[in-house]
């Protein structure tokens, strides 16, 4: 669930905040994308920078949310796809 998304577009990065709940600690996915937590370790709230040229939302807390939110900004989402190799039976 999304709370609320703030455009900061002079430093071209949006935060979207999952929750209410105090920041205990954060963790950076990459340099473009970092997660801040609660003390219980439920995501509160995500930076997103460099989002003019569009926003990797893979592995982020509440995707389909975000994606979303971004979406109704019209920002430019890109979701990482993972193939699976299937061995061959024979």
């Amino acid at each position: 669930m999304i709370i609320k998304l703030t455009w900061y577009s002079g430093s071209d990065a949006v935060y979207i905040e999952l929750s209410d709940k105090p920041f205990a600690y954060g963790k950076e996915l990459d340099d473009k994308r970092h997660i801040d937590f609660a003390a219980d370790h439920t995501p509160i709230g995500v930076e997103l920078m460099n989002i003019s040229s569009g926003v990797e939302t893979t592995n982020l807390p509440e995707q389909k949310a975000i994606e979303d939110a971004l979406d109704s900004r019209n920002i430019k989402v890109f979701v990482q796809k993972v193939l699976r190799t299937v061995p061959n039976p024979h």
